[in-house]
């Protein structure tokens, strides 16, 4: 029978390897795989009892602005997240018990096929529109704001911080303020700078210039495992340099050291001193 392990032993088990435990009996001893402890560990390695329970509990709710809204919706969706609310440069959509599957694909076919506005579902009685309003004051686990530079100030970080938003993941470029930043580092709010989150359309362009010096096709399945292997690479990389003497992660100190160190790293390579 398969065995299944709450965070505590999971957080124990890490701790273990950290202390020098080999892998290969860390994994004969408790009965798990060592793909297991591979996938365990680049979840929660680093993270304490209290952070790793947090971490499951943000998978409830997320508040989306556009641009990659429609990976992020897909991505959250098949994580077992619940959308609160999408918005554009009009108002903002909200639906108090989520959107569910079929006007998530109602609000998709709007933007993404009709190109309209999301003011043409104000009238609708499934949603609340709040005309030239943010999403950032509605309560939720995370927030993930996805449009343009600079839409989330240090107001909306307060508010976000005062209602309880566990994680804050930016995709894309900074599109919170300085301000805002400061905040969330102040408040120990799980902050991901976009410097690192959302490297991955880069780092999908990457893998297309990839296929087409190869003369390869690959799946979508192929793409996205690729993908999930650099994406867990660079949070190893943030976790690597911004762990703090606490033992907590500052990931915009982790993002900018690890790269800094990249370009270092391939200029002293080139013979670049």
């Amino acid at each position: 029978m398969k065995k299944r392990f709450t965070e505590e032993p999971i957080i124990g088990f890490l701790r273990e390897a950290e202390a020098g435990v080999a892998v290969k009996e860390l994994c004969r001893r408790h009965g798990f795989s060592e793909a297991s402890y591979h996938l365990r560990r680049s979840k929660l390695c680093g993270m304490s009892v209290v952070e790793a329970k947090r971490l499951k509990l943000t998978a409830k709710a997320a508040t989306m602005k556009p641009g990659l809204w429609r990976a992020q919706l897909l991505k959250a969706a098949k994580l077992g997240g619940k959308v609160l609310t999408f918005s554009d440069s009009g108002g903002t959509l909200y639906a108090r018990d989520g959107f569910d599957e079929q006007t998530m694909q109602e609000v998709m076919a709007l933007k993404n096929e009709r190109r309209g506005r999301l003011a043409e579902l104000a009238g609708d009685k499934r949603f609340e529109f709040l005309e030239g309003r943010r999403p950032w004051h509605i309560p939720a686990d995370i927030a993930l704001p996805c449009a343009t530079q600079n839409e989330l100030d240090e107001t909306d970080a307060r508010t976000l911080v005062h209602n309880g938003a566990l994680c804050v993941a930016e995709g894309a470029n900074m599109p919170s303020t300085l301000e805002a930043v400061d905040v969330f580092l102040q408040a120990g709010t799980l902050y991901a700078p976009g410097k690192a989150s959302n490297a991955g359309g880069v780092a999908t362009s990457g893998l297309e210039m990839s296929q087409n010096a190869l003369r390869l096709s690959w799946r979508h399945a192929d793409v996205d495992e690729r993908l999930h292997v650099i994406m867990k690479e660079i949070h190893a990389n943030c976790v690597q340099h911004g762990k703090r003497a606490d033992g907590s992660i500052n990931y915009v100190d982790g993002a900018n050291i690890a790269g800094f160190v990249k370009v270092a790293d391939a200029m002293l390579a080139q013979g670049l001193y």
